[in-house]
């Protein structure tokens, strides 16, 4: 019976969320190759408009992120619409229905993915091609600096609870970690030396079986590390050297800056000195209070496990009011007062 009436729930808020999300604008299937693989992806587009549109490109973060990102993406999508503003975004490789294998990616071909998308983008008529930027989330911080630099006839980058170095970030986040663990200041240092010395041997390029080794042999038996499968070893081998400091000085675009106050996988103000010394360009930044590395309010979310289905319904069904206040709109607004 529970089980029954557990089902009968889920029905029934999904149809209530089909309902509330039905909005004035068209989607459109599209594909573009980069690398020699197919990716698919979904162009959004106002309904009413008499001129080419601005686009908005979204950077994805870290994982098999589809092009919507299980409705994460929906509340900025729908924020960006209401402005006039048109979005791109696609599955990355390998998932969904894009060709490819992203753990096989570097940020550089992230970056490059990126291009090939705006490429594709300028392609089309119905699209302002003088008014396409990126918007990224978390590991596009390694992504859109690059692109960026690259391409200067993109138009702005909003960036969304992003990081400096791969290094230091990992080191952050090991840190927030063991300190939720209520570990003394000795193993709290016993754990960071070890993280430490782990990522230095991942940056030399160790082998797999070496890695395995390493972990038996030194890893703190209250670090309560996980093992990363042969494909996210590689993946973090051939991105842990990643500093966004090598291309931010030639990024010519205004750049917008967006961070959580209780971001424990960032350090925000690291990253806020850091734009604000190696960017050369216009750059602002807005710091929300009470939301995580997601933007997810912390009254909602807190503490509370994202790969759940209950955790899915409830981001989708409160949308932009699971979100920090304003978020969506904020960035909106802040793109049309950029073009």
């Amino acid at each position: 019976m529970k089980t029954g009436l557990a089902v009968t729930l889920v029905v029934v808020l999904v149809l209530l969320l089909v309902v509330a999300t039905a909005a004035p604008y068209r989607s459109e299937s599209v594909f573009f190759a980069h690398n020699g693989v197919t990716l698919a992806g979904d162009v959004w587009l106002p309904e009413s408009r008499d001129q080419a549109v601005p686009v908005v490109v979204i950077v994805h973060g870290d994982g098999a992120v589809v092009r919507a990102s299980a409705g994460y993406y929906q509340p900025y999508i729908d924020a960006l619409l209401a402005a006039g503003i048109g979005v791109l975004s696609w599955d990355k490789p390998g998932v969904g229905e894009s060709e490819g294998d992203w753990l096989s990616q570097t940020m550089a071909d992230r970056s490059g993915e990126v291009a090939a998308a705006v490429n594709y983008l300028r392609s089309r008529s119905d699209i302002n091609d003088e008014a396409i930027g990126l918007m990224g989330f978390s590991q596009a911080g390694w992504v859109m600096p690059q692109a960026l630099a690259q391409d200067p006839k993109l138009a702005f980058g909003v960036f969304i609870s992003t990081a400096i170095d791969w290094r230091e970030q990992g080191q952050y986040l090991t840190r927030q970690r063991l300190l939720s663990l209520g570990l003394n200041h000795q193993q709290l240092k016993r754990g960071l030396e070890y993280n430490q010395a782990l990522d230095a041997q991942l940056a030399q390029g160790m082998s797999y079986a070496d890695y395995q080794t390493y972990r038996q042999q030194h890893e703190p038996e209250f670090f309560h590390g996980s093992e990363m499968s042969p494909a996210r070893f590689d993946f973090v081998v051939a991105n842990i050297g990643a500093d966004a400091r090598e291309f931010l000085p030639h990024i010519s675009q205004p750049v917008f800056a967006l961070f959580g106050d209780s971001d424990r996988n960032v350090d925000v103000q690291q990253s806020i000195s850091v734009y604000q010394t190696h960017i050369q360009s216009d750059f602002s930044h807005q710091v929300y209070k009470d939301v995580d590395h997601a933007l997810f309010k912390n009254r909602f979310f807190a503490d509370q496990p994202k790969d759940s289905v209950w955790f899915w319904l409830k981001m989708n069904v409160l949308g932009a009011e699971g979100l920090a206040p304003g978020v969506g709109e904020d960035i909106a607004s802040w793109i049309k007062q950029q073009l």
